[in-house]
């Protein structure tokens, strides 16, 4: 897509936009991409024997080399220089390392540290060469694993998966999170235990002056393999997400599309009332997965659409563009190579404004946005509605002294202890504070850090 488009497409999405909508400020644009280790590692994992088991650890090295990310990184940054967007989101972001002589066989005393290839500094640097000024907001390593590697000598392979989440540097960012899931697929390998960990990175992200929850995550797979651990991530995910009020985009490789089996987590997803944002797009089939082991595949191979734009938000959902990059001819870098085994998706999103709690009061404007108070009734001014602020002495929790200071204020018409506004505090106003005791007042929706 090139700068013509984009600027003609952003145009045309805003006169299309109704004034009354409640869409506020610029769209929101995100791209995922899965950018693949570079070969099957599920090969050595499936081997027989230890003895094929090593021969296939030497053989999915090779294929590592031949499939060439230096090179594949050109073309991945130059797909985040054709679509600009704010938030992009990486899976498989390989940190490759080796140790000459190997320790593995004898235990693995000592981890190798010695870098091979470092994806995210390789990405990073083709950005750059490009103009482009991406930082990293999150990073989480997953499956770290290191195994013997033969050849002319004896060394260690140590290969540490990482998820990414990259923000544009005019984009201001703030409760940054990055974790592993609690349920994964552990087994051993010749011997060796083996934690297949995955993991998210989330960030809050500003932009055109309104806030989001942006989510990056990788999911395990399907299949016998990791069917049911994939249903307990995404379990996990969605109820870690499932209080939270701002406009959320999760995005990833989700391992899990519209075929995919009823109790996976692209329908956990659409039942936690999250909005496919291709299917809102699109009725093409939008295929993301995936291009052979080797990448050199003159034709796409791609069957199957589990690369994601999932997007709750309690106003309307608008796409005003979306593309899968990555699954044309035109796409393969000078030596023939796709740019990864998955295709990426941009999504450009406008989200209406919403009233979360039905008050009248829009999200971006009421100071308790989980309660209804169309009164709006802020006795002490700290942007808090009195009726999600049991934080009497400011201190930033509701607690025990808080609860002193309501007992002392019992039966007065003390206005910041008046929860209900009801001119008399009270049993009714009691029970309101026991349902804010021992957290934050708000929510509100947060101003970006650095201003007023």
């Amino acid at each position: 897509m090139d700068r013509l488009g984009l600027v003609l497409t952003a145009l045309l999405a805003f006169t299309a936009l109704d004034s009354d909508a409640g869409v506020v400020g610029d769209e929101v644009r995100v791209l995922t991409r899965n950018v693949y280790v570079g070969a099957d590692i599920f090969r050595v994992i499936e081997a027989p024997d230890p003895l094929l088991a090593l021969t296939e650890i030497a053989l999915v090295y090779d294929t590592v080399q031949q499939t060439d990310f230096p090179e594949r990184a050109k073309a991945l940054a130059s797909e985040i220089a054709a679509t600009q967007p704010h938030i992009v989101g990486l899976q498989e972001v390989a940190l490759i390392r080796i140790q000459e002589p190997g320790d593995v066989l004898i235990g693995n005393p000592v981890a190798a540290t010695e870098i091979d290839f470092d994806y995210l500094q390789l990405l990073l640097d083709e950005l750059a060469v490009l103009g482009l000024q991406y930082s990293v907001a999150g990073t989480i390593d997953n499956a770290d694993v290191e195994l013997p590697l033969l050849g002319a000598t004896l060394r260690d392979v140590r290969l540490t998966d990482r998820d990414v989440l990259l923000v544009r540097d005019d984009v201001i960012i703030g409760n940054a999170e990055s974790g592993n899931f609690h349920d994964f697929v552990a087994f051993e390998l010749s011997g060796l235990p083996i934690e297949f960990l995955r993991g998210f990175n989330a960030v809050d992200a500003w932009i055109a002056g309104r806030p989001y929850r942006i989510v990056n995550v990788h999911l395990e797979t399907g299949g016998d393999f990791g069917a049911a651990v994939q249903q307990m991530q995404a379990a996990e995910l969605l109820d870690s997400l499932s209080d939270q009020f701002l406009p959320l985009i999760v995005i990833g490789d989700f391992n899990a599309g519209p075929v995919s089996a009823p109790a996976q987590a692209y329908q956990q997803f659409i039942d936690a009332g999250y909005n496919d944002a291709w299917a809102l797009y699109s009725n093409a089939d939008g295929f993301t997965c995936c291009h052979s082991e080797t990448l050199d595949d003159p034709a796409s191979q791609l069957s199957s659409r589990i690369d994601l734009v999932m997007v709750r938000n309690p106003g309307a959902v608008i796409v005003t563009d979306a593309a899968v990059l990555g699954d044309e001819p035109a796409d393969l870098t000078p030596n023939g190579l796709w740019p990864s085994d998955h295709a990426g998706v941009y999504a450009a999103l406008a989200l209406a404004v919403g009233d979360t709690d039905n008050d009248t009061i829009d999200d971006l404007s009421d100071n308790c946005v989980l309660v209804s108070n169309p009164t709006q009734h802020d006795t002490d001014n700290d942007g808090f509605g009195n009726l999600c602020d049991g934080d009497l002495d400011q201190s930033g929790f509701t607690n025990f002294a808080d609860l002193a200071m309501l007992r002392q204020a019992f039966f007065s018409d003390d206005p910041d202890a008046d929860f209900n506004g009801d001119g008399i505090v009270g049993f009714l106003d009691l029970a309101i504070f026991k349902s804010l005791f021992g957290a934050p007042p708000g929510p509100v929706s947060p101003a970006a850090p650095g201003t007023d």
